[in-house]
């Protein structure tokens, strides 16, 4: 007797589970395609590391600080993505520009990075009311200059990690200095007095040569205050005393 073989059938409910994922996989493959040419723009914006923004609002994008700086119309505003830049010692800043980075510790609940500037910045004659926050400087903030002969009306240092601040003319005025790490000094290496600055809630070492300022709130980690005249002084932390530095008594 014949025995009867039946072939064996794939069920019509396990064929259409197949086609439609089968489907989905096609569905899907086509989405992430579409969502990577998507992201393409975001990308490409990315890698442009400057964002300048001139006085009437338009905006144009660089990679090299150096030539971002020399090309943006004085009032502009400069913005610093995460990542390190490199400024050139030869770089003058002499028009007001509002330079700001992200900050210059990262955040550790994003993807973003500090912003680290490699080198120093010098502000001199035409930079007045100009600004640097959130960025994290390998060297020194230098306002004004002997050699040349210019001086800052009005500066903002806030926000920033700097080694140290050095005010190089005597007739600098209405600085003000916010809220920074300064892993040195603020002070004038040439040893002269600049007025109406304002230091307030930094953490430093010492502060040197002021006249008619206000320094409150700070923490210096190193002593102290040397050349102090007509300020200001208040709820300051001084971790010690050197005995070779002094306030100047109120002529």
């Amino acid at each position: 007797m014949n025995k009867l073989i039946k072939k064996s059938k794939t069920p019509m409910a396990t064929v259409n589970h197949l086609k439609n994922h089968k489907c989905f996989s096609l569905t899907l493959k086509k989405a992430s395609i579409i969502c990577i040419i998507a992201c393409l723009p975001a990308f490409v914006a990315m890698a442009q590391h400057i964002v300048i923004v001139n006085p009437a609002g338009a905006s144009t994008l660089y990679q090299d600080l150096n030539i971002a700086l020399a090309e943006a119309p004085a009032g502009s505003s400069v913005y610093l993505s995460g990542g390190a830049f490199i400024i050139s010692d030869t770089t003058r800043i002499r028009k007001k520009l509002t330079i700001t980075g992200i900050g210059h510790r990262p955040d550790s609940d994003k993807e973003d990075v500090n912003t680290i500037v490699r080198g120093n910045f010098h502000f001199e004659g035409g930079a007045n009311g100009s600004a640097l926050m959130g960025v994290y400087l390998t060297g020194n903030v230098n306002i004004g200059s002997m050699s040349p002969s210019t001086f800052i009306n009005g500066f903002l240092l806030r926000f920033c990690n700097v080694h140290l601040v050095n005010v190089g003319h005597s007739e600098c005025s209405g600085i003000v200095i916010n809220q920074n790490y300064v892993r040195s000094h603020i002070g004038a290496g040439n040893a002269s007095i600049y007025s109406n600055t304002q230091i307030t809630n930094n953490i430093l070492n010492y502060i040197n040569n002021i006249e008619g300022g206000r320094i409150e709130n700070n923490i210096l980690l190193a002593p102290s205050l040397h050349n102090i005249r007509n300020s200001s002084i208040s709820n300051n932390v001084i971790h010690t005393l050197n005995p070779h530095c002094r306030l100047l008594p109120t002529p």
